[in-house]
């Protein structure tokens, strides 16, 4: 919401009352308008300027460390007067810059005022006040091929067949099959998952597999060594791919969160999937399906320690 001066003030109150999105958007652009949102009880008077140079200080984010002082006094003192003011005046006599360089640093700033009354004189310890954050580790990244001998696909019969490749579709004796990929995994556990996705970079057709299907279904599925207890239902669903791809890239949240579960898990050494066409067979007496090949598929993992 832009504000305008046009808005009168009984607008502008109905507006934040009634729309969350105005307040939250106005609170998080603007710690003045936080403040007048949900701290409102202890507003009597009309906000002076450097009140409002207050909250601007505050909201500052190149300013790590700020001391505010006040002396309680008549209202136009006679001189105000600091033992140390990197500033060199810039800033008024009402005010004094202290730069604090290093962490170890301190320094004890003084200020007095001065009137027909006499003097008073406070000081407050300044110190280095803000701590540096630790720099972020640098992502390593790895590539990951398929490891062929637990790998392969099961037919609906429960034929068990490896090769260099996965088939997923139908038979000409209208038995379908599912495809099971697995990844080594086991030089990664405790490290952190920045990012994942797996490339399949050839994917064949074979038949007319679009008349069978419209998608591959991709799954995490732990199945550790093929048998045909696995062409079970079950596994957490990643991104489908299109069944007229010819390469397609799987990547996402799930994929990552799925993948970090597994390197949490020191007893499992391999992420596995479950892939398989989203119809198993059109009864036509012909093989249609996809073919997807080990050695053009790759896990692309970016990951901390």
């Amino acid at each position: 919401m832009k504000l305008t001066k046009k808005m009168s003030k009984d607008y502008l109150k109905t507006q934040i009352i009634k729309d969350k999105a105005i307040r939250m958007g106005l609170s998080w652009e603007s710690l003045y308008w936080f403040f007048v949102i949900y701290f409102s009880e202890y507003i009597k008077y009309l906000t002076a300027a450097f009140q409002m140079e207050m909250f601007d200080i505050a909201q500052n984010e190149a300013i790590k460390s700020t001391v505010i002082t006040a002396f309680r006094g008549p209202l136009n003192p006679s001189s105000v007067s600091w033992n140390k003011d990197d500033s060199l005046g810039s800033l008024g006599n009402k005010k004094a810059q202290v730069n604090i360089n290093n962490p170890d640093d301190t320094y004890t700033l003084t200020g007095t005022v001065t009137n027909s009354e006499g003097s008073a004189t406070d000081s407050v310890d300044l110190s280095w006040g803000y701590e540096e954050p630790e720099p972020e580790s640098e992502a390593d990244e790895t590539s990951i091929a398929v490891t062929r001998d637990v790998s392969g696909y099961i037919y609906s019969d429960g034929g068990i067949r490896r090769g260099d490749h996965a088939y997923l579709g139908d038979s000409d004796l209208d038995t379908y099959t599912k495809g099971y990929l697995s990844f080594d995994i086991s030089g990664l556990h405790g490290k952190t998952v920045q990012d994942a996705e797996i490339n399949f970079t050839r994917i064949l057709g074979e038949g007319e597999p679009s008349l069978l299907a419209s998608e591959i279904v991709v799954k995490v599925f732990n199945y550790v060594r093929l048998d045909n207890s696995d062409f079970a239902v079950g596994g957490v669903q990643l991104p489908s791919i299109p069944i007229s791809a010819a390469s397609y890239t799987v990547s996402g949240n799930t994929l990552k969160n799925e993948l970090q579960n597994v390197l949490d898990n020191e007893v499992r050494d391999y992420f596995q999937l479950k892939l398989g066409l989203n119809v198993a067979t059109n009864n036509d007496g012909s093989a249609d399906g996809v073919e997807i090949y080990y050695n053009e598929t790759v896990l692309y993992i970016s990951y901390t320690d």
